[in-house]
């Protein structure tokens, strides 16, 4: 069904690879130092990016992580649900790093997040609530459920920047 016949059907995860606004975002180091510290090293040496899954109703949030953050150290992956994201973590390749909202169609970010620590491969991988909902109530559920960090709406990059690279030894 088109879009313009009201297709309901869930859209799929997406890569934001290759998604790029031209330029360097102001403050980017682009040498290869930076990119090792921040990467992952592969077996032949390569350095490859850090994986980060974003899951938010709002398209545009994850489309403001891809744009914020240096270019060539981290791949953004973007799902519009948490059932969508659960479906996508399944899969046996991990992510680095995860960034949840709490607010979303079909299942909350919450149960999202008990979901992921009961998946064996990203148990502990480090999730970072994004959310407009900063009740303590919240923050104390998802505590309790293994959150590595909250970041309330609207967030500044250069402090989720900093967040991520804490979270991953940056």
């Amino acid at each position: 069904m088109s879009a313009l016949t009201g297709d309901l059907r869930a859209p799929r995860c997406s890569s934001m690879e290759g998604r790029r606004a031209p330029g360097p975002v102001p403050g980017e180091q682009s040498d290869r130092a930076s990119v090792a510290r921040s990467g992952s090293m592969t077996s032949s040496g390569a350095i490859s990016p850090r994986r980060i899954l974003v899951v938010d109703d709002e398209p545009h949030i994850a489309r403001i992580v891809q744009l914020k953050l240096p270019a060539g150290q981290y791949e953004v992956e973007a799902c519009h649900d948490g059932a969508q994201a659960l479906e996508r973590l399944r899969r046996p390749d991990r992510f680095d790093i995860i960034l949840l909202d709490i607010m979303m169609p079909r299942m909350s970010g919450l149960d999202v997040l008990a979901s992921i620590r009961s998946l064996p491969h990203h148990s502990d991988t480090p999730v970072i609530m994004l959310t407009a909902k900063g009740q303590e109530t919240d923050r104390s559920r998802a505590t309790s459920l293994g959150v590595s960090d909250f970041l309330t709406k609207p967030f500044s990059p250069k402090k989720l920047l900093a967040r991520i690279e804490d979270l991953l030894g940056s």
